[in-house]
């Protein structure tokens, strides 16, 4: 039989200027692979690791009320599907949130603050909702999509202090293109395109 084996997500990006950290190489502090329904909840800290919770061809996971801290990327949801990531705090990561290759996903309520290059990555990944999260200070973009990533849905985030934009689709591309929808709701200074914010 196989053995399982450590992800490097999809391939390399040609052409972007986009952040496309797809190396997933290193430790986890929890790993859940082809794992289904698997529902992590705190309180309780995961920090030092490369990757704090990486959730990996699984569907249904649910990470809540957890700190994730100095990590190289707090939590990480890759080749799943309708993956919760909800009322944690994320500080002090290099990224706090990437979702890569994953659908129909939750992204909510979360305090995302001074991580160091990027607040929450979403790459390749469709028809995801992001909102309610509080955001300050993470490095070069607050909320980033990729030109792959589409019919996400972002609203009601509170996102300030980001280098780049506080929401950035595909670095300006507009939004009809990909079918990603910012609602009335985002409150921030910058984005790309302009006048997501209000």
């Amino acid at each position: 039989s196989e053995s399982p084996t450590t992800t490097t997500a999809s391939g390399d990006e040609t052409g972007s200027e986009s952040p496309t950290t797809t190396d997933y190489d290193g430790s986890s502090g929890i790993l859940v692979a082809n794992a289904d329904n698997v529902a992590i909840s705190g309180l309780g800290e995961i920090s030092g690791f490369s990757r704090g919770v990486t959730f990996l061809g699984s569907s249904g996971g649910a990470l809540t009320d957890v700190q994730l801290a100095n990590n190289d990327i707090g939590a990480v949801v890759a080749n799943s599907e309708g993956t919760e990531i909800s009322r944690n705090t994320l500080t002090n990561n290099g990224i706090a949130v990437v979702s890569d290759s994953s659908n129909g996903g939750v992204t909510a309520f979360n305090q995302i603050v001074a991580n160091l290059e990027e607040g929450i990555l979403i790459l390749g990944s469709s028809d995801n909702v992001v909102a309610a999260n509080n955001m300050y200070g993470n490095g070069a973009n607050g909320i980033y999509l990729d030109p792959m990533s589409e019919g996400n849905h972002i609203d009601y985030n509170t996102v300030f202090g980001h280098e780049t934009a506080d929401l950035n689709n595909a670095d300006g591309m507009p939004t009809n293109v990909n079918q990603n929808s910012f609602g009335d709701n985002n409150n921030c200074g910058t984005s790309l395109p302009g006048g997501l914010c209000r």
